[in-house]
């Protein structure tokens, strides 16, 4: 190991180069947590949503996809914060298999309300078991205003 007598010979200049060699190795095993990440999102596109409600036209624009729920469906992210996921039951007692608009992080490891509040309080919602959200214009249930409004919004994937 001739790493570590160079580090005992050399004193501090040893210490600085150990912590050298950490730092890599540490910038080794997050670029690969990255890749692996990365990896398992491969084939999901971002998506963009379009026409909510002005109390709601925060959720209009690009949604990222960030991770796998426990049901292996994606859930995207907004740069505001903004969430878009799959909750077999939004208050976990109950069946509603929805995509919903929200402004909690889901949990990647639950089966059911995903976001842990024991309600149905997400920002809108779509009834659907697909595996994907569902795209095109549709019919959603949205929070505007402190009332839930039927309101066509469109959801689409980048042209390449």
């Amino acid at each position: 190991v001739p790493f570590a007598k160079k580090t005992r010979a050399y004193g501090t200049s040893g210490v600085f180069l150990l912590m050298v060699n950490f730092l890599r190795l540490l910038a080794v095993w997050w670029s690969l947590g990255l890749y692996l990440c990365s990896a398992e999102l491969e084939g999901y596109l971002s998506i963009t949503v379009s026409g909510m409600c002005s109390q709601r036209s925060g959720l209009n624009g690009v949604f990222e996809p960030m991770g796998l729920t426990a049901s292996g469906r994606p859930w995207y992210r907004k740069t505001n914060g903004a969430t878009f996921y799959w909750d077999q039951s939004c208050d976990g007692s109950n069946i509603y298999n929805e995509w919903n608009f929200d402004s909690q992080v889901p949990s990647e490891t639950a089966f059911q309300d995903l976001d842990g509040d024991g309600a149905c309080t997400q920002l809108g919602y779509i009834a659907s078991s697909s595996n994907l959200p569902p795209m095109g214009t549709n019919t959603w249930t949205i929070n505007c205003g402190g009332s839930s409004v039927e309101v066509s919004v469109t959801t689409t994937t980048p042209a390449f």
